[in-house]
């Protein structure tokens, strides 16, 4: 616990480098108590460091999940979504 997956950092360096615009994360590894603190899944790929939620700074959330939507068409991440009434408008990327 507390390393971010490499393939998650190359993902996170290629979002940066397509905007051109500082990545960053708001939430990245969890321990397993701080995961249940903020309702985490238990099987929360956050704790394993194959997952982040990010923002792109001075970019709408909508067009950092399109660009993951192609990412994943890449078979770089698995999925990437946002929920406004509890991550601020970051947008959670999970690896493979």
């Amino acid at each position: 616990i507390g390393n971010l997956d490499i393939k998650l950092v190359k993902v996170l360096d290629e979002i940066r480098e397509h905007f051109g615009k500082p990545c960053v994360i708001t939430s990245g590894c969890r321990c397993m108590l701080h995961n249940k603190r903020v309702k985490g899944s238990e099987k929360s790929r956050h704790m394993f460091g194959k997952a982040a939620d990010i923002f792109v700074k001075d970019t709408n959330k909508n067009s950092v999940l399109l660009y993951a939507g192609n990412l994943k068409l890449q078979g770089k991440i698995r999925y990437a979504y946002t929920n406004n009434s509890n991550m601020l408008n970051a947008v959670h990327i999970d690896i493979l």
